[in-house]
């Protein structure tokens, strides 16, 4: 089978390479235009043996308009009924226009890793923050994780490197080099990038002459 949705793979793989999780982009199809955000099934904790990529479409026209499906290099894992009806191809021959649809989709999403744009932003953090059960966006703490019950080493999620990069760059420029370390959000009260670093390097100090 052709690998209709080609660039799929391609896009994930450079996400990956540049060590994110989550991209967003624009598509148009049939007369409307949509934002998409992609995502890494593997950061969310939800990669199955078929599908490695969340796809989320949000109508410009209407933003509770929303279709969320897995994807990979062939097709979506939405019905062909969900596509017709949210991609308003209800008049098309169903296998032509989700056809369509995919040849569509494919030509006109990046083929790499870019940066996001001020344009995504707001929208690609709130997802991130949906995931991450609405924390908030008010980073107040830096730590270091500790180990699994196997005693492995817990490296920071995608989703707090992407989510710490959006709203405190400066702040991940300093820290987040090491992947032990993690970001603590919340929904109001966020410290200064000083004030953080300055608990962080007491609490390591601590750590470090109780051991």
């Amino acid at each position: 089978m052709a690998l209709v949705l080609a660039n799929i793979k391609n896009l994930l793989k450079s996400i990956r390479e540049n060590d994110w999780y989550i991209t967003a982009f624009d598509f148009q199809f049939n007369g409307h235009d949509y934002l998409v955000v992609f995502e890494d099934l593997r950061e969310l904790d939800r990669g199955t043996k078929y599908y490695a990529v969340m796809l989320t479409f949000i109508d410009r026209d209407d933003e509770n308009r929303i279709l969320r499906t897995y994807a990979n290099s062939y097709d979506f894992k939405a019905s062909d009924e969900e596509i017709r009806d949210y991609f308003y191809m209800n008049g098309n021959g169903a296998g032509n226009g989700i056809w369509n649809l995919y040849n569509s989709f494919n030509n006109e999403m990046p083929d790499h890793y870019i940066p996001l744009t001020n344009q995504y932003r707001n929208t690609v953090l709130n997802i991130i923050d949906e995931r991450e059960h609405n924390e908030g966006f008010c980073c107040y703490n830096a730590r270091h994780n500790g180990k699994n019950a196997n005693g492995e080493q817990i490296n920071r999620s995608g989703k707090n490197t992407a989510k710490t990069r959006l709203l405190r760059e400066n702040l991940f420029n300093t820290l987040g080099n090491d992947k032990t370390i993690s970001f603590c959000y919340r929904q109001d009260d966020e410290l200064s990038d000083a004030e953080i670093i300055a608990n962080f390097a007491r609490n390591n100090k601590n750590d470090k002459s109780s051991d």
